[in-house]
């Protein structure tokens, strides 16, 4: 099950995905959360956005992730 995530601090976007993806994720975890995140900046992460945590056992799109990005791309406009 994918999580949400509000951040709560100015953060640079890779440091906060090492810290939400347990370290070294593989190379397809860590694109799926970059396709889950697309919203972000890759830069500086601001307060108040929803970070998408994926299923740490799926790389493909869910339903209730696909939900998560309509949100977290309305949060961001």
């Amino acid at each position: 099950m994918a999580q949400g995530y509000i951040n709560d601090r100015a953060t640079d976007y890779y440091s906060l995905k090492s810290r939400l993806m347990d370290g070294a994720p593989s190379r397809q975890r860590s694109d799926h959360f970059d396709v889950l995140n697309r919203h972000l900046r890759h830069g500086l992460v601001t307060p108040g956005q929803l970070v998408i945590v994926p299923n740490p056992y799926s790389v493909t799109c869910s339903l209730e992730e696909a939900w998560l990005m309509r949100q977290a791309e309305a949060i961001s406009r």
